[in-house]
């Protein structure tokens, strides 16, 4: 695990931004068992999140939000974070990275959407604003999550690969890797502030609050990156899911649903469970 977490680090951009944070390797402790999709399985524990403190959440009342909160009776635990990531060594089973970045990504899909629930205005169903990663080192493997209804009218969250290239192939695979890498940080960190703006302003006219500080003004630099514009990398099915993301209803995001039978496979989450509900692409 030790390479495939030096170059994911390596690849990964920093922000100059104390509100918004990474953590690494830290049980979802707060999220709620059995909800469905995570019933008799341990809480994620994605090796790298980034996202906001609870406290940027303010006045908004983010700990009755269920999931939101990532780690229980710590003042200062991540948020409703956009983004996760899962580190393997060279040796690691990205398959098992891939399984683990579904349920990492159900678990951020779930609290956003209690979140927006919670103030009436959900995101239409096949909508995705959630993103993982999976790297050994070796490669890297972009993924989009999503919920929608299932022929049997239940839930069910779902998984689309995005992006895949190889980092040690050569010089433009490694750029192109970092680039892809940090577009989607960035798209993750708009993201997230853009909830937390939705939620706080939602709470101060509810409450007849004035704001006390303009918001959204850590993110000003999201549009002076210096990266590659993402069109100029991007694929034909990436570009289908990059507009599912800009608020188009996605019709094309259904991976095919396979036999849970052909994923009877022990998954490492924080520790070693069964996987039941989670088949790679949907449940």
């Amino acid at each position: 695990m030790a390479r495939g977490i030096k170059v994911g680090k390596t690849l990964q951009k920093g922000y100059d931004d104390e509100s918004y944070q990474p953590a690494f390797n830290q049980a979802f402790t707060g999220f709620p068992k059995d909800v469905g999709f995570n019933n008799g399985l341990s809480p994620p524990q994605p090796d790298f999140v980034e996202g906001l403190g609870v406290v940027e959440f303010e006045p908004f009342p983010i700990e009755h939000v269920s999931g939101a909160v990532l780690y229980k009776d710590n003042p200062l635990s991540t948020a409703l974070p956009h983004i996760a990531g899962e580190y393997k060594g060279p040796r690691g089973s990205m398959e098992k990275a891939r399984l683990q970045c579904a349920y990492d990504g159900a678990a951020l899909v779930y609290a956003r959407n209690k979140a927006l629930a919670l103030i009436g205005k959900p995101d239409p169903l096949g909508h995705a604003k959630i993103t993982t990663f999976a790297t050994d080192g070796k490669n890297i493997d972009f993924f989009t999550h999503y919920a929608a209804r299932g022929d049997d009218g239940k839930l069910k969250y779902h998984q689309y690969p995005i992006g895949s290239c190889v980092i040690t192939n050569s010089h433009y695979g490694y750029k192109d890797c970092w680039r892809q890498l940090q577009n989607e940080q960035d798209y993750a960190r708009e993201q997230s502030y853009a909830l937390r703006d939705q939620l706080v302003n939602h709470w101060e006219e509810r409450e007849g609050i004035a704001p006390l500080t303009p918001r959204s003004y850590h993110i000003g630099d999201l549009n002076s990156t210096q990266l590659e514009p993402w069109p100029k990398t991007r694929t034909g099915i990436e570009e289908g899911v990059r507009e599912a993301r800009e608020g188009i209803e996605v019709e094309n995001i259904s991976w095919p649903v396979r036999s849970i039978a052909c994923f009877v496979i022990f998954v490492f989450v924080g520790a070693t469970v069964a996987w039941a509900d989670v088949w790679y692409g949907s449940w």
